[in-house]
């Protein structure tokens, strides 16, 4: 029983498989529903890493500003600068379903438009059509307008797939920024960007880092980076 409901309701509820449920309620108890609520929640604000050998955090945030970006400057990571995320938003299934991988449903969650690759089932619909999109486990994420047509095998199919128009949270598009083409900020996690600092590596210590990709923490600043030089 987790929050007097059988394992059973909750794996239906939340529509996850009943032995993770028991593994998790080993370990979190009465709060296994809680966390497992909080997987499915963006955070209130996102960070982004700054260059600052091509540009001061202070000069990101008033670029950003000047875009209409709700931003502030992070307390803890001088090369950090946090957007908030607007949302929830409630998302109506209209249309046709697609079913998207779950780094991707988690990206159109926060309003990022659906690609092939991370495509991973369809139903029949024709291009123009209005669909919405959930992760595996029928949760929805968003909705928009298919631009590609159907999966109907198991190859890959590149370019966008959906054009989002209405996701649950809503964040603005980093990736188109000008900030992000010239170099100048790109997606990490103020926790990555805390850990290369925490851990404060030593020359000839070797570091094996068991959650790598694409490598943000191995160019990370030992210590808080000086300010730019102009």
């Amino acid at each position: 029983m987790v929050n007097g409901l059988s394992l059973e309701a909750v794996a239906s509820q939340l529509r996850y498989r009943k032995d993770l449920l028991e593994m998790m309620a080993g370990v979190y108890g009465s709060r296994t529903v809680a966390v497992l609520q909080a997987l499915r929640t963006a955070p209130s604000e996102y960070a982004i890493r700054v260059n600052m050998l091509k540009m001061d955090a202070e000069e990101v945030m008033e670029e950003l500003r000047g875009e209409g970006v709700s931003c502030r400057l992070s307390e803890v990571a001088p090369e950090a600068v946090m957007i908030k995320v607007e949302g929830p938003f409630d998302v109506e299934r209209q249309g046709k379903q697609v079913i998207a991988r779950k780094g991707a449903a988690e990206s159109v969650m926060m309003g990022s438009k659906l690609y092939g690759p991370g495509v991973l089932r369809t139903d029949g619909y024709r291009i123009g059509d209005r669909v919405y999109i959930t992760d595996i486990h029928d949760h929805v994420v968003g909705r928009g307008v298919a631009v590609m047509p159907p999966k109907k095998t198991s190859e890959v199919a590149k370019g966008m797939a959906v054009d989002t128009k209405a996701s649950i949270y809503r964040l603005p598009p980093l990736r188109e920024s000008r900030l992000y083409v010239l170099g100048r900020i790109r997606e990490q996690s103020l926790p990555a960007m805390m850990t290369s600092r925490e851990l404060d590596p030593r020359p000839g210590e070797t570091v094996v880092d068991m959650c790598a990709a694409p490598g943000g923490k191995s160019t990370a600043p030992r210590r808080a980076p000086p300010a730019r030089k102009t």
